[in-house]
């Protein structure tokens, strides 16, 4: 039994954009490469291509009634040894469809144009009625393939439903076709590629593919090397008039974006040397490129733009929490809250609790400790993921901090990083206990840190044990940091010196509070001379008099 392999294909729009080509070709013009499922069928392939349609008059309020103008191609391919005759297929239309013209084939029942195929139609060859085989013809495509160029009128399906038939079938006596299968190919003139997660790298359609799936994660170069890069492979098709398969033309206008990340700028495309890569089998051999362009992208710093990060204060001395700033990355709806007010302090429990969830700590923690309630109250952070940097003791020699990840956002990172700068107390950085620590001195005092192997995952937000009424739970990640005054003498950590003056995440930086945290429940650690002078002058007048009456 022969085997035939058909496919349904979704295509919107044209677009020419480029082609993989193969090296030692010394031809110019030949038909656009057909798609790789070709390459593991070794019968007869068929291929149904929705191109377009345009909403017909009258045009009508009822989406099932209404018609549509399409355009659509049908092809049959002889990938076998053997040649085809009379080649016959069936197309199970599902949509009404009225047949008006299938340039390259005739009706077999006989009917003329217009033609009422909503349950489905024959065709056979009409000046190409024989496929003969790629062996006997050089691959010549002209004499193994043949391509039907269907229009006509469909109803009921509104975009951007598919409107595609239900199967596709050759009926030739001898071949058993498998059911068709659908593939979705993106023709926008600004598409959006975004990196596959880790679970594809072993994935035998997209993955396989070495330094695939970072999930759209990647660390600095001097991290990990072998993680700062990401390869993706995309498939990429000409379609007529634009059919020069030696004719290359890489994407421009490219713009790097991502959940938490810097604002990029990039250049245009460079032509560079062929790039060198693994092969994908696992060989030890490298692949050539058959043409490598490069695009240089470079961290822009917009002059207002809102963070997508926030980091929060605290510390043992004071019972209360610095949250991250109103409004720190933007506002949305702000008709019930104030976006110029500045956030409350919270109880430090607060901090795992969403926003939303926090109004009734908010409002007790002010009433027990006498603070200012704004009216209207302070509108959120609305950060996707927040830091806490919290002080937690504080003795001669030395000192330690806690920092706290909080992932608010739906998605995993996997092998994020958060760096901090340190103006006063990089110098007496000692050790991180629960995530790794390197010191980069040429970054302006920073110190990077990561998860450890098998805790390099910033799990994402999850609902409460139950979802209606217990709030959202966050990821969490956190660590005990130890610093040293041997090397940083003259160091007050109450006044600033113990906080970050600068926090980042994955490269994205966060809000800063613009406060510290106080001395003594909430008096402000200074000192007034005013006072003091006051205080001394009384207590020698009193001194004085308690001489003279003794």
């Amino acid at each position: 039994m022969k085997r035939a392999f058909g496919m349904l294909t979704f295509v919107f729009f044209f677009l020419p954009f480029g082609v993989r080509l193969s090296k030692n070709q010394d031809y110019d013009e030949m038909p656009a490469a057909p798609p790789p499922a070709v390459e593991n069928c070794d019968g007869i392939f068929l291929s149904y291509d929705f191109l377009s349609r345009t909403k017909e008059y009258p045009h009508v309020k009822n989406a099932t009634a209404q018609s549509w103008a399409f355009n659509s191609t049908a092809r049959v391919l002889n990938t076998g040894k053997f040649e085809l005759k009379a080649w016959k297929i069936f197309i199970r239309f599902q949509h009404e469809e009225i047949l008006v013209n299938a340039g390259g084939a005739v009706l077999m029942d006989g009917d003329d144009f217009l033609a009422a195929v909503g349950n489905g139609s024959y065709f056979s060859g009409s000046t190409q009625a024989d496929l003969k085989a790629s062996i006997d013809t050089a691959g010549d495509f002209t004499q193994i393939q043949v391509k039907i160029q269907l229009s006509g009128t469909q109803f009921g399906v509104k975009p951007p439903g598919i409107p595609m038939p239900k199967t596709i079938r050759l009926v030739n006596d001898g071949y058993k076709c498998p059911a068709p299968t659908h593939r979705i190919m993106n023709c926008e003139r600004k598409p959006v590629i975004s990196d596959l997660p880790p679970e594809k790298a072993n994935d035998t359609i997209v993955g396989r593919i070495p330094y695939c799936c970072r999930n759209g994660s990647l660390l600095l170069t001097i991290l990990d090397p072998s993680k700062s890069k990401s390869v993706f492979q995309v498939q990429v098709y000409k379609i007529p008039p634009d059919v020069n398969r030696a004719a290359l033309y890489p994407p421009e206008k490219w713009k790097i974006v991502g959940t938490l990340n810097p604002d990029y700028k990039c250049g245009p495309p460079i032509r560079v040397d062929a790039t060198e890569f693994p092969d994908a089998s696992g060989l030890p051999a490298v692949t050539t490129a058959i043409a490598s362009w490069q695009i240089v992208c470079n961290i822009t710093r917009p002059a207002k733009r809102n963070s997508r990060c926030c980091v929060s204060f605290s510390a043992y001395y004071n019972n209360s929490v610095i949250p991250c700033n109103t409004c720190a990355c933007g506002c949305g709806d702000n008709k019930r809250c104030n976006p110029d007010a500045p956030s409350m302090l919270l109880p430090p429990e607060a901090l795992l609790f969403p926003f939303e969830n926090r109004t009734q700590n908010a409002l007790a923690w002010a009433k027990i400790n006498h603070y200012n309630i704004p009216k209207p109250l302070p509108c959120g952070d609305n950060c996707g993921v927040s830091i806490n940097w919290h002080v937690n003791t504080d003795y001669m020699s030395g000192w330690t901090a806690r920092i706290t990840l909080f992932n608010w956002e739906k998605i995993n990172f996997e092998n994020w990083f958060t760096a901090i700068q340190m103006k006063k107390a990089y110098r007496g950085y000692e050790k991180i206990y629960s995530f790794n620590g390197t010191l980069i001195p040429e970054l302006n005092h920073t110190i990077i840190f990561q998860g450890l192997l098998g805790l390099n995952f910033l799990m994402g937000e999850t609902n409460g044990s139950d979802p209606t009424k217990d709030p959202r739970v966050p990821g969490k990640q956190q660590s005990v940091i130890s610093f040293t005054k041997t090397q940083t003498p003259g160091i007050t950590i109450a006044k600033g010196d113990g906080y970050p003056s600068r926090v980042f995440f994955n490269g994205e930086e966060c809000s800063l509070p613009t406060k510290f945290p106080m001395m003594s429940n909430g008096n402000q650690y200074h000192v007034n001379m005013v006072e003091i002078i006051r205080f001394f002058i009384c207590s020698l007048i009193t001194y004085a008099f308690g001489r003279l009456f003794n």
